[in-house]
């Protein structure tokens, strides 16, 4: 691996359809551990950006990252993944192959944190602690938005669980109600052919299983008006998340492309040949 002199800066090129879909990881650590552990996971969306993110049920896990299809084409690198901690700790930008070639460079090269990035057709690699430094300072935004979105996430969680005891209640309900028209019609059928002390005990009991369904319906009606409340302000701190997380993403994006910038002007961007 040797250092060259900053080649001519290049037009956009075209991606390969492989290359049309950015993927780009929000940096959160990543805990080592039981892989059957239990994730909720929720996506949501802003404008061409999609965002997914993943915590776990005991809060120790969570990774969070989102993909996106527009590109203002004014980039220094087509692709780049910055990694440390042993590759638990990814940030980046580029297709699958992009992602796998830094992987192999950071695996080849054994020395952390770095930075991959792709310049046209070349593949360099900074392992500059003064690049790096500066890199990292760039991206603890997004390290927050990681840390929210997760927080949203779990809190998401929480409302599907709170909804789907509700939506058992509402089984049972449902179950009552039909019980007691059961009942109702056979009272009826009773009355017809005439009346007595068990009968009209039957209606007096059925008036007030009527009374309870009434009043459990009404409870029931006030719960979900609550959690319809609490999932539409969600869905609102989702959307507001998005917009920033897109904000974000661009002003990391140009960050980058400041530091290649002057990791090649420098010569501090080694060229990465396999």
């Amino acid at each position: 691996m040797t250092a060259h002199s900053r080649p001519p800066r290049l037009a956009a090129a075209a991606l390969p359809i492989a290359g049309l879909f950015a993927l780009f990881f929000v940096p959160t650590q990543i805990w080592a551990g039981d892989t059957t552990t239990k994730t909720n996971t929720t996506w949501s969306s802003s404008g061409a950006r999609v965002t997914r993110s993943e915590r776990s049920d005991d809060g120790r896990h969570s990774h969070s990252y989102s993909y996106s299809t527009d590109s203002d084409g004014s980039r220094e690198t087509e692709a780049y993944v910055y990694s440390r901690d042993h590759g638990h700790w990814n940030n980046g930008s580029g297709s699958t192959r992009d992602w796998k070639d830094a992987e192999d460079a950071r695996r080849q090269i054994g020395v952390e944190p770095m930075l991959w990035f792709r310049h046209g057709d070349e593949q360099y690699v900074v392992t500059d602690r003064g690049i790096l430094d500066r890199i990292e300072e760039a991206m603890k935004p997004q390290e927050e938005l990681g840390r929210r979105q997760g927080e949203l996430g779990r809190r998401q969680g929480e409302l599907g669980r709170l909804q789907g005891e509700l939506g058992r209640e509402q089984g049972k309900l449902g179950r009552l109600q039909s019980n007691i028209a059961r009942r109702r019609a056979q009272a009826l059928v009773d009355a017809a052919y005439g009346s007595g002390a068990a009968l009209e005990r039957e209606k007096e009991a059925i008036a007030r299983q009527e009374s309870e369904i009434s009043d459990l319906q009404s409870e029931l009606g006030d719960q979900q008006s609550k959690l319809g409340a609490r999932q539409s302000a969600l869905g609102e701190q989702q959307s507001l998340l998005g917009a920033e997380q897109a904000r974000v993403s661009k002003e990391v994006q140009r960050a980058i492309d400041q530091r290649v910038r002057e990791a090649l002007d420098k010569g501090l961007a080694k060229r990465f040949e396999r």
